[in-house]
């Protein structure tokens, strides 16, 4: 059991809302630094996700996201 695997679902939601507000708003030249956050936001919660197949997983700090790696 992993400790964050409660989490994994809302990863996922979260992953799939960021890819849906990043398609709608990648026309809009006003919400470009938006779009690039939630790409950044998208791929942390993918690399999250992994981490439910793979129990090795580290967690870094960058920023105010956190950054994960599976090994």
């Amino acid at each position: 059991f992993h400790i964050l695997s409660v989490f994994f679902p809302y990863f996922r939601a979260t992953q799939y809302a960021c890819a849906l507000s990043i398609y709608l708003l990648r026309d809009n030249s006003e919400r470009k630094d938006l779009v690039a956050k939630l790409k950044s936001l998208e791929a942390n919660m993918s690399a999250g996700r992994k981490c439910e197949y793979n129990s090795n997983c580290e967690v870094k700090e960058e920023g105010s996201l956190s950054s994960w790696t599976a090994y």
